[in-house]
């Protein structure tokens, strides 16, 4: 019933989009996105104080005031916000959710309702959804809601906290193998949210700390990598990455992350002359070899990745990227004509200690993919 649209709908109401008032609450803004909703509360009451609290800072006000765990009072500042402003969705979403957290279900369902309506871009209205399904012990109804958040959202906070709540559901339901997927997923997300938090917190203190900027960056690729590929995760990296190599032009890990997402971006010369420095910069480093290597293969540069393979298998190396490095190499040599050099390295590629359970037959068949 929740996601289906009602027939009768919401009364006739101008909706209304809270974010039109954020150039007038800069420093509330950014205290709610830096975590610190006691600032934005407090810088609230200070614009209150002088009268200059711009209309619709109600909602600003209720979202603090969540934050805060005071759903009572969050709940009065978002009711306050839709007598002013009727057609605000958004603020009925987050007016459910702090009826939810008071335990009154049955108005939070009307507001979810009414919301959905008004503010169709604000996913918010989902995780409320699934949330008042599972108190109402609706596990289809909570799983429909949180599986139709993540295809909108799949690696903020809220997306940790419908994978969890996937992991429950699909236990009550014995299927282990979702279960075990969801909770992995939610816990990923979470961890990398932790880690972000940090380092943008040292970045606002200090927006030239070049190890932070580096840290959001890489934390931005491995949602990019391993939840979601999202380009505008990789638009965020590319922005600390940026910020890394303006105050370190020669940081090897700025480099070789930036060419990464050179490749991903299609940009390969860009991407081969990023990794070329990277590895220039870092002598002993085999990942920039690695890449470089590979990326002259794709511009069809068959003996260049010959001797970027060489190069990495001249560092010391680790036994998965030794085993990758001859692999790329053979294929590399078969590419450039050298069918015998390429048939010794498949042989001490093959005579490596097997990194996992699998033969080696199986090992060239997963590495060929």
């Amino acid at each position: 019933m929740l996601l289906v649209a009602s027939a009768c709908g919401p009364e006739a109401v101008s909706e209304w989009d809270p974010r039109q008032i954020e150039a007038q609450i800069p420093v509330v803004v950014a205290a709610l996105e830096a975590g610190d909703p006691a600032e934005a509360l407090a810088e609230l009451d200070r614009l209150a104080a002088a009268g200059t609290a711009p209309v619709g800072s109600d909602h600003y006000r209720g979202m603090a005031l969540a934050d805060l765990d005071r759903p009572a009072e969050a709940l009065a500042a978002f009711e306050a916000e839709l007598r002013t402003h009727p057609g605000n969705g958004r603020a009925h979403g987050l007016a459910a959710d702090a009826l939810l957290e008071l335990g009154r279900v049955d108005e939070a369902l009307a507001h979810i309702e009414q919301g959905r309506l008004l503010a169709t871009d604000f996913p918010y209205f989902l995780v409320v959804a699934g949330r008042a399904a599972l108190q109402g012990d609706d596990d289809q109804l909570a799983l429909s809601a949180f599986q139709t958040y993540l295809t909108a959202d799949a690696t903020s906070p809220l997306a940790a906290e419908a994978h969890y709540a996937l992991s429950q559901i699909m236990s009550r339901r014995g299927d282990a193998e979702s279960t075990a997927y969801h909770a992995a997923r939610s816990e990923h997300i979470q961890r990398v949210h932790q880690y972000l938090n940090l380092y943008r917190s040292r970045l606002d203190e200090d927006p030239d700390d070049a190890e932070a900027a580096l840290a959001v960056a890489m934390a931005h690729i491995d949602l990019y990598r391993d939840i979601s590929q999202e380009m505008r995760l990789l638009e965020v990296a590319e922005g600390a990455l940026g910020t890394v190599l303006r105050l370190a032009p020669n940081n090897d890990t700025a480099l070789l992350n930036l060419g990464y997402i050179r490749t991903v971006q299609g940009r390969d010369e860009d991407a081969l002359a990023l990794y070329v420095r990277a590895a220039e910069s870092n002598p002993g480093r085999v990942g920039p070899r690695l890449n470089a290597g590979l990326s002259s293969r794709f511009l069809g540069r068959h003996e260049d990745a010959v001797r970027w393979f060489e190069a990495g298998l001249a560092c010391e190396t680790e036994p998965q990227e030794k085993e990758r490095l001859l692999y790329e190499l053979a294929r590399s040599q078969v590419d450039a004509g050298r069918q015998e050099a390429a048939m010794a390295t498949y042989e001490a590629f093959l005579a490596l200690p097997p990194q996992d359970p699998r033969d080696a037959a199986a090992r060239l068949a997963a590495l060929g993919g």
